[in-house]
């Protein structure tokens, strides 16, 4: 049996139960900061989009209601008056 043969085992089982305690090592806190400005950056970029994408959404709301509008303007200015000439003609 080696000399440090248990208290190898007991060393071990030591360092684990006081990375237990304190937490993540100073390497794995730095990766969960670059994850999380990772994310951050992300969550940003989504943001931007999402408001350019709205911003896209109210022009074309927009475009839609002014071509509504302009259908009916030719409507009223052509049509409404040739089937007036043609109502009259029926009579």
């Amino acid at each position: 049996m080696p000399a440090d043969g248990p208290h190898v085992d007991s060393r071990a089982d030591e360092i684990e139960r006081l990375q237990a305690l304190v937490g993540p090592s100073e390497a794995s806190y730095r990766e969960l900061q670059a994850e999380l400005g990772n994310a951050r950056e992300a969550v940003r970029a989504a943001e931007a989009e999402n408001g350019r994408l709205r911003g896209e959404l109210t022009e074309l709301r927009i475009d839609l209601h002014r071509a509504r509008q302009d259908q009916y303007h030719v409507w009223r200015l052509l049509l409404r008056p040739a089937l007036a000439i043609r109502d009259r003609f029926r009579r």
